[in-house]
C-alpha cells in the first residue's frame, strides 16, 4: 500500500515548512524565466495557496517588520531587494533574481 503524503495545513504553518515552501518555490522559478508564484504547482501539498504567493509573508501574517527573510534592505519591497527585480527583471535577470531570492538567509529567532 502506498504512503500518503501529508498535506500542509498553510493555517498551522512551521518555520521549517515556510523555509522548504519558500526554496521549492524559488528553485521552481530559478528554472524557467516565465514562470510566477501563482503557478508553481507545489501548492497542490499545501492546504491552500499561500497569501499573495509568499511563504514568508504566510508565517509572518504580512507583518513586513516580521518578516523572517534578511532582505538587502529594509524589506522585499525595499530599495536593492532582489524582489522587484525579479518581478519587473527581463527575462535574462529573472532565473539568477530568483536563485539569489532562494539563497536569502532567514533570521534567527528564539520560539516561544
Amino acid at each position: 500500500m502506498a504512503s500518503e503524503i501529508a498535506m500542509v495545513d498553510m493555517d498551522t504553518l512551521t518555520l521549517e515548512q515556510a523555509q522548504e515552501g519558500h526554496r521549492a518555490l524559488w528553485d521552481w522559478l530559478a528554472e524557467s524565466d516565465d514562470r510566477w508564484q501563482k503557478d508553481w504547482p507545489g501548492w497542490s501539498g499545501y492546504s491552500r495557496m499561500s497569501t499573495i504567493h509568499c511563504f514568508p509573508c504566510e508565517l509572518c501574517k504580512r507583518d513586513c517588520d516580521s518578516c523572517p527573510i534578511e532582505w538587502p534592505g529594509e524589506n522585499c519591497l525595499a530599495s536593492g531587494s532582489p524582489y522587484p527585480q525579479w518581478y519587473d527583471g527581463t527575462d535574462a535577470e529573472r532565473k539568477a533574481t530568483a536563485a539569489q531570492i532562494r539563497d536569502l538567509p532567514w533570521k534567527e529567532r528564539e520560539h516561544a
